[in-house]
């Protein structure tokens, strides 16, 4: 199941993001876009109603990934007491309705998986990992640096002279579509950035 979504408002914001549902109602699904530092991430929201999600980097997704014979050897179970910590985040089981639930928490938030949607998950791997080196590849964090750079030699109104930059030199380029997202989303940070370089 994927399929493209507006980010929850309880969420922080994702630049160019995908999202991928991995159960049936939708409540839970994956995220992979670009976090506030530019840097590839993988997002897991366990409700929309409540906005709960636990965000990896794609180092500490892929050890997740790896723990596949882990988590269903336990999800197998009536019960289990086992535990996994990957960095910060936290990987335990509960029991509900004679049914092994796994739980991921970190220090902000916690949320809860079936079996059947972490199977789902794991059969999204491939596209979920497709997505990050297409993120990765086009190198955004370069590309805003550069851009950011060049619009302090310019005079005149900071996003004016970016999106003019953009479309007289950039126009085709997806970092170009990605840098007018992050325009709309927050024009403080890039209008802040480039006064910092200018001073």
């Amino acid at each position: 199941m994927s399929s493209e979504a507006i980010p929850n408002v309880f969420e922080p914001y994702m630049l160019c993001s995908k999202v991928f549902f991995i159960n049936k109602s939708k409540t839970k699904y994956v995220s992979v876009g670009l976090s506030h530092q530019f840097k590839a991430v993988v997002r897991i929201s366990g409700s929309s109603l409540k906005g709960h999600h636990i965000d990896f980097t794609t180092e500490d997704f892929r050890e997740l990934l790896k723990s596949e014979e882990f988590l269903l050897r336990n999800l197998s179970k009536v019960s289990s007491q086992e535990f996994k910590k990957i960095n910060n985040v936290t990987l335990f089981f509960i029991t509900i309705n004679n049914k092994c639930i796994l739980g991921v928490r970190n220090e902000r938030s916690q949320i809860y998986i079936g079996r059947e949607t972490l199977c789902e998950l794991l059969s999204l791997q491939e596209l979920i990992n497709d997505y990050i080196e297409f993120l990765e590849y086009h190198g955004f964090e370069d590309f805003y640096a550069m851009i950011t750079r060049t619009v302090t030699k310019l005079n005149g109104d900071v996003l004016a002279n970016i999106k003019n930059l953009l479309e007289q030199s950039y126009k085709h380029l997806f970092n170009t579509a990605i840098f007018k997202e992050l325009i709309k989303a927050d024009p403080y940070t890039v209008v802040n950035d480039v006064m910092e370089i200018a001073y």
